[in-house]
């Protein structure tokens, strides 16, 4: 299901490859995607840094990434940096500064929150949904407990993650197939142990150079309560295709391993403006549960409204709510 579907959003993203030099895409700066916007009237300037929150395969203290981000914005010397955190996440960046950059950095908040968002918890990736919520984002706790227990002392490897996969895709209730892969996925973060460095680099660099932060985020939590139906309901029906990848886990583990080799290439050579175009492509390609990815990204109420008013804001120098 969904191949002839996924071929054609495969060639609309070719084309737009193709096309990208009449567009105004990121450029690369090392592992960053850098883009500058100009508004004709104020003059004011925007640069945005595009980051990935890890590198597979690439130790924590071989990741190019946060020195990158804390060079580029102590060039930059920015007025405001605005990072991709809502304040439950944020706060816990902030405490985590070093005691002489505590209190350096005012911090702003978006003016409004989505109605329908829960408060936020303070724990994990998907803190406040383990639960449930109001959007019935629900875990089978005792299968994911029981594949934890499964990677034994030696850590998540690459093929024990994929017969994790399969486990999970196989014994999943209907209506929690989704949220039982994203916290299989919170897991293997959490054992590399280097997930979200960007983030904290620059709410550091912010702290150095004594500029506010603006924590433009939308909860997780409501980002969430709109992906994970979405997910769910294509990867319910692409179980037994999906199923049929994993099997040969061989086959899975290098399907994986290739993909996180193009991403970590392309980070560790410089070529962080592709990561954007590369990520989108290689989920497209995943096989039996692509297309979900076009779908996600497509979702309506999807657009990230906090950071897209803090960037007219900062371009018009007015308020605009």
């Amino acid at each position: 299901r969904g191949e002839s579907r996924g071929l054609g959003l495969f060639q609309d993203l070719l084309t737009w490859l193709r096309d990208r030099s009449r567009l105004a895409v990121p450029k690369s700066l090392g592992p960053l995607a850098v883009a500058t916007l100009r508004h004709p009237s104020s003059g004011r300037e925007v640069t945005i840094i595009g980051t990935p929150h890890s590198v597979p395969g690439v130790a924590a203290a071989d990741n190019p990434v946060p020195s990158a981000v804390g060079r580029a914005l102590a060039r930059l010397k920015p007025d405001l940096v605005a990072v991709e955190l809502d304040e439950a996440r944020g706060a816990r960046e902030l405490e985590k500064l070093p005691a002489q950059l505590r209190g350096r950095s005012p911090v702003f908040l978006p003016e409004e929150e989505p109605v329908d968002s829960s408060s936020t918890s303070d724990g994990g990736l998907f803190g406040g949904l383990f639960g449930g919520s109001k959007m019935e984002l629900r875990l089978d706790e005792d299968l994911l407990q029981r594949v934890k227990v499964g990677f034994g002392k030696g850590g998540v490897t690459v093929k024990g993650y994929i017969r994790a996969l399969r486990e999970i895709f196989a014994d999943s209730s209907e209506g929690c197939l989704a949220m039982n892969v994203l916290a299989l996925d919170e897991f293997r973060f959490e054992d590399v142990g280097d997930w979200g460095r960007d983030a904290t680099a620059a709410v550091q660099a912010a702290a150095k150079a004594n500029v506010p932060v603006l924590l433009c985020d939308l909860p997780q939590e409501w980002t969430l309560g709109r992906v994970v139906p979405v997910y769910n309901e294509a990867w319910v029906k692409a179980k037994e295709q999906r199923l049929n990848f994993l099997d040969d886990t061989s086959r899975a583990a290098r399907f994986l391993e290739a993909e996180e080799k193009i991403i970590r290439e392309a980070v560790m050579n410089g070529h962080g403006g592709d990561l954007s175009a590369l990520d989108y492509g290689l989920g497209l390609c995943r096989p039996a549960v692509g297309y979900a990815e076009a779908d996600t990204r497509g979702t309506p109420g999807m657009f990230d409204w906090p950071l897209e008013d803090a960037l007219v804001e900062s371009l018009l120098g007015v308020k605009t709510g």
